[in-house]
């Protein structure tokens, strides 16, 4: 299994991305993308200040079908789709509407605060993040979420899922 999570956004050209991985990957084997969802509602609601379209970082964007159509351009079927977790989407939508809270952006930009600031700003994320639960499981349950986790074999590997190689959700992986 080679897993992609949140790489394939930042590639200029995916499709070169993915057959570099082919190329890993065993007969058998399942690629595992997870990639921001353009089509969301968080990308939808917040459009350019969503953290998902994230440019110039992020050269490309995806919703489940572009995604899938890539995938299938380099010989792939998808055996399964999802949406990221309850945790993931919440911290997405916090980091999307107060960026200067988020911990992770505050340490990449070098932002230096007194450790009770510091301290503070983190308490506030994560009650932020806490707050966004309703409006996630929601925007979860709509299968609208703002990231994409698909699993995908080669054509030619696509046969009956064996037990050992369960589809994901299956195995609580």
């Amino acid at each position: 299994m080679i897993v992609g999570k949140h790489m394939l956004e930042h590639e200029r050209d995916p499709r070169a991305a993915l057959e570099a991985m082919l190329e890993m990957l065993a007969p058998g084997g399942s690629l595992v993308i997870q990639v921001p969802n353009a089509n969301s509602w968080q990308a939808l609601l917040l459009a350019g200040a969503w953290e998902g379209f994230d440019i110039p970082r992020h050269p490309v964007s995806f919703d489940a079908t572009s995604l899938e159509r890539l995938l299938e351009s380099c010989g792939l079927v998808v055996a399964s789709r999802r949406t990221g977790s309850i945790m993931e989407a919440a911290a997405c939508l916090a980091t999307s509407l107060c960026p200067w809270l988020d911990p992770a952006l505050r340490q990449v930009r070098g932002v230096r605060e007194h450790r009770i600031v510091e301290g503070l700003k983190d308490l506030l994320y994560c009650l932020v993040t806490i707050a966004m639960f309703p409006l996630i499981l929601l925007e979860l349950a709509s299968e609208s979420g703002p990231s994409i986790i698909v699993e995908a074999r080669r054509a030619t590997d696509a046969a009956p899922t064996s037990p050992a190689v369960a589809p994901l959700g299956e195995t609580g992986r």
